[in-house]
């Protein structure tokens, strides 16, 4: 693995474990195993380094996202396919939606600020639009809400990840069991929004 490629994974796991805070440029540089003189060679600030893993990491979802609003299947193989996509991929990034949550809490304008720095678009339009076409065709319900069906879409998707904590102490869960009951998940969201929508 090339050195700034090292240097963005040490950053993703540290900025996610520890928070932006509490990560310095010296713990990223002794986890990527350079020196210091090297970081600063590819990231001058540490502003500048979680710009980029932001960019990187979201690029990577909202690709995915893309190409499924994109692809010529229906609206509820459409859904099936974000629910099953994002929290697959949300399952290799545990710790991403409550360090998001966090960073919005400690300083929304500023965390805002580097989400457009990282020129980072969610393609949630394309959904509206889909959305809005399934209702003139009669597949979605004339009376749905496309912005609270979108916020009920991640809200369901991005909880289980935020309370994953209380979730294992309430069910007695062990890790395997959390992964196990994500997986049931998938289809029993889908299901949902299917519902919500139909006419």
């Amino acid at each position: 693995m090339k050195a700034r490629e090292r240097i963005l994974e040490a950053a993703r796991e540290e900025f996610l474990n520890n928070g932006y805070d509490a990560t310095s440029m010296r713990c990223i540089a002794e986890k990527a195993d350079i020196n210091k003189g090297l970081l600063h060679y590819y990231f001058k600030t540490k502003d500048a380094l979680i710009i980029q893993v932001f960019a990187e990491t979201f690029s990577e979802l909202f690709s995915i996202l893309d190409k499924i609003f994109d692809n010529p299947s229906g609206i509820e193989e459409k859904i099936g396919q974000v629910v099953n996509e994002y929290m697959s991929f949300m399952l290799k990034r545990q710790r991403l939606p409550l360090f998001i949550l966090n960073e919005l809490d400690r300083d929304p304008e500023q965390h805002i600020q580097r989400l457009k720095k990282a020129k980072v678009h969610p393609p949630m339009a394309k959904l509206v639009r889909i959305l809005e076409e399934g209702k003139k065709a009669g597949h979605v319900r004339n009376d749905l809400d496309t912005k609270q069906f979108i916020l009920n879409m991640i809200s369901l998707m991005l909880f289980p990840f935020v309370g994953k904590p209380m979730l294992k102490f309430l069910h007695q869960m062990d890790e395997k069991s959390f992964l196990q009951t994500i997986e049931q998940r998938k289809p029993e969201i889908t299901d949902l929004l299917i519902k919500s929508l139909t006419p």
